[in-house]
This record gives C-alpha cells, sequence and structure tokens, in this order.
C-alpha cells in the first residue's frame, strides 16, 4: 500500500460522563479524575460510529459512482484505527464508537464487511464483527488545568494511567445473561411474496386452492427450503438492558465489555510515549493552556506522519500468529481492491479544541460539544512522496522519516479539508 495520510482523520470528543449527571459521584470514587460514561453518553458514542460508518458508506459509493461503470475500477474499503486518551470516558467512548460502527444499517445496501475491513473473521461468533483497531496514546489525555483538580484528586503521572486503563481492557466481565437475547425479527406482512396470504389458506381447508394460490405457496415453500447464509456476519447486536435504565445513569454491568469483544482489536504493545514513535506524554500537572496546544498540535502532528511514512501503519505492531483464511473471508484485502485508512481521535473538550486548531490553523472561539464529531479529508491527487522528498533534511542526521516529513501544519492548506462539529442527539433512556 502507497505511503499517504489517512484518507479521513475524525477528532471526537467523549459522550456524557457520569459525574456531571451524578455531582456526588466523585465523594465515592478511589479516582475521582477518571469518571465513566452514562448510559447514555454510550449511546452517543454508539450514534457516532453509525454516522461514521454512513459517512464512508457514502464516500464508498461516490467512488464507484465516479468511475462511470468501468470494470477495472477497484472497490474500495476502509481501515479503522481510533486513536484515544487513556482516560475511562474516553476509551469507553472509542468502544461504543467501535460498537456503531460494527452495526448492520437496516437503510443501507451494503454489508459491514463490505466497507470496513474488519480484524478478524467472524468465524467464532456470527454477530462479532472487529471493526477497529484501538490505540491508548498520552498526548491525548486531559488537560491538567490546576483548576479543574481544585475539588477532585488530580490523575497519577502518563505511566500509570496508561497502565491503568490497559489493564482495565485486559479485565474479562460475565456478560453471558446478555448473550442468549436473538436479534429482533420484524414479522412479515400476510401480502408478502415470501409468505401464503390468508386467502390461500382458509381456516376451514374446504376452498380448492386457485392458480395463484399455488404460486404463492410454491414461492413460500422455496423460500423456506434456502439455505440461510452464514458466511456474511449481521452486524453488532447490542444487548438490551434487563430493567429500566436512565440516559443519566450508570452504564449496566457488561455492556462496555459486551461491545468490546465483539466490536474492537486492542494495540497493547502499541506504545506512543517512547521511541521510535515518540508523540509526546499527557502533560504535568499545573499544565498552562499554551502548554496543552502545543502537547496536543506536536503529537497530532508527529501521528499524521506517521501514518505517511509508516509500512502498514493501520495494522497491529506486532503481527498475530497465522492463522488459516480463505479468500472469502472479509479481513482479506484483495487485489481487486482499494484500502484506505481512517484515524477516530477521542479525546476531551479543551484537547478537541486543540486538535482542530492544529488542523484549520485557527484560533477555535468555541466549546466543542459532548460526542461531536470533525472530520478532516485528504485532499485528491496529493503526492506526498514527491512532497517529503521536497522537505528539508533534518538537523540531526540520525533522525527518521517521522520528524523529516512535511509538518501538518506545512501540509494543512493542502492536505486536509475540515467541516465542524456535527453532534448526534442523546440516545433514548
Amino acid at each position: 500500500m502507497e505511503n499517504k495520510p489517512p484518507a479521513y482523520l475524525f477528532v471526537v470528543r467523549h459522550g456524557n460522563r457520569l459525574d456531571a449527571a451524578d455531582k456526588k459521584w466523585h465523594l465515592s470514587s478511589p479516582t475521582p479524575y477518571d469518571p465513566p460514561l452514562t448510559y447514555g453518553g454510550l449511546l452517543q458514542a454508539r450514534q457516532v460510529g453509525n454516522q461514521i460508518a454512513s459517512f464512508l458508506e457514502q464516500a464508498k459509493m461516490e467512488d464507484e459512482a465516479s468511475c462511470n461503470g468501468a470494470l477495472s475500477r477497484k472497490r474500495k474499503r476502509f481501515k479503522l484505527v481510533i486513536h484515544t486518551s487513556p482516560f475511562l470516558r474516553c476509551v469507553q467512548t472509542s468502544i461504543g464508537i467501535s460498537s456503531g460502527l460494527a452495526q448492520a444499517s437496516p437503510d443501507s445496501v451494503h454489508a459491514a464487511s463490505d466497507i470496513i475491513v474488519p480484524r478478524a473473521a467472524p468465524c467464532a461468533h456470527p454477530l462479532q464483527f472487529k471493526s477497529a483497531l484501538l490505540r491508548l496514546d498520552s498526548f491525548l489525555g486531559e488537560w491538567l488545568s490546576p483548576e479543574y483538580f481544585e475539588m477532585i484528586t488530580p490523575p497519577p503521572g502518563p505511566a500509570l494511567m496508561m497502565g491503568g486503563a490497559k489493564a482495565d481492557l485486559l479485565r474479562r466481565e460475565d456478560y453471558s445473561v446478555y448473550t442468549d437475547l436473538p436479534p429482533d425479527h420484524k414479522p412479515l406482512p400476510n401480502g408478502s411474496l415470501w409468505r401464503a396470504s390468508s386467502a390461500s389458506t382458509p381456516a376451514n381447508g374446504t376452498r380448492s386452492p386457485t392458480p395463484e394460490s399455488n404460486a404463492v405457496m410454491s414461492v413460500s415453500a422455496l423460500a423456506s427450503a434456502l439455505p440461510i447464509r452464514h458466511d456474511e456476519p449481521a452486524g453488532y447486536v447490542a444487548p438490551r438492558p434487563l430493567y429500566a435504565v436512565s440516559s443519566s445513569g450508570k452504564i449496566p454491568e457488561g455492556f462496555v465489555a459486551h461491545a468490546r469483544d465483539a466490536c474492537v482489536t486492542v494495540d497493547y504493545q502499541w506504545d506512543s510515549m517512547r521511541e521510535p514513535l515518540d508523540f509526546g506524554d499527557g502533560g504535568k500537572f499545573g499544565e498552562e493552556w499554551t502548554a496543552m496546544h502545543k502537547r496536543f498540535r506536536g503529537g497530532l502532528r508527529k501521528l499524521v506522519n506517521w501514518y505517511a511514512t509508516a509500512e502498514s501503519p493501520a495494522d497491529l505492531v506486532t503481527k498475530p500468529p497465522a492463522r488459516t483464511q480463505t479468500s472469502d473471508s472479509p479481513d482479506v484485502v484483495r487485489e481487486d481492491e482499494e484500502v484506505e485508512t481512517v484515524v477516530i481521535i477521542v479525546s476531551h473538550g479543551a484537547g478537541c479544541n486543540a486538535l482542530i486548531g492544529a488542523i484549520t490553523h485557527q484560533p477555535v472561539l468555541m466549546d466543542v460539544g459532548i460526542a461531536s464529531i470533525t472530520m478532516a479529508s485528504r485532499k485528491p491527487g496529493l503526492d506526498y512522496a514527491k512532497m517529503l522528498a521536497a522537505a528539508p533534511p533534518a538537523a540531526d542526521s540520525s533522525a527518521r522519516a517521522l520528524h523529516r516529513a512535511p509538518a501538518l501544519d506545512e501540509l494543512d492548506a493542502r492536505v486536509l479539508e475540515v467541516r465542524l462539529d456535527r453532534q448526534p442527539r442523546a440516545g433514548p433512556s
């Protein structure tokens, strides 16, 4: 695959957090600096995933329409990578986004695997579709302003935050109580071609069948005799609460773990604080506004440049053991398709403000909304290899291509176009 920046870059703020709904939550928590999402916040994150999937489907269809029916045109699919702050609300938002990406839209003509390259073939469970690779980055962490932590304990250092977040992702949970719930199937109307009409099957059974009823019955019998296809994933089916849940209340036990195991592949070996990545850490307590902006701008520049220069940047850092694959497996990239990388960044309000400012080169004089989406796209026809060759050499001869690549502020006007702030509504209670 040719080295180039991501085709699309989405900046997403986390969903509604529990301590905003319950003002006394921090008094009973051992980690008051790290609140989880509310149930409504998880639904918001899932809706963000639905919206991103719809946009990618639209991009795929526009690409296919632009080829004017040319048979030689490669079909387009996307590999998705989510980069998130290690804070719990952002990790849970990322998992919610991946579950929304993995859901099959009833209005779509495409299966999820027609748009997104899954991270593993869903052979073990038909309702699993690992839609995204999840990576945790310290530089995307909360702004460590002293005013924000006046009433609560400030978070520990970046290394401890990262270790705790990965430990939480490794923790197994029992959600077997939800696994036997089948997806909803709406009954077919009486007039359906796949079902005999009431006129053709009278209750007393004395009416002789007409030719029309025989035809309908034959079609119905044929439909019931056809084998049901199990080789394509039906999309992620989220568990339903077993009791009434408020959108401002806690997430039911097991919901996040259920989505994590079904929809996410976690890149546990990813460590962007150290060489060779060195995207930056999470800052120090007492961080000023300008220092926070510098942290996010530098990390984003290195992240975009790394995707443009690394080999297979959208794959796991360490390759898993080889497994048997067939050409029909949805996670196999075929020669007749073009795979583009999509990066989703999940962070906090101040961090999203800094990221948008880094992309647009303008101060963002607005509050970034909860669960809002900011999108940047790579302009077509970009010759990134030529731009990289024309970049000035690094002062340090041992520096890698990552640091001598064209910086984000040099590429912004030509590479990235931005649409601002599309915010989904909160889900139902």
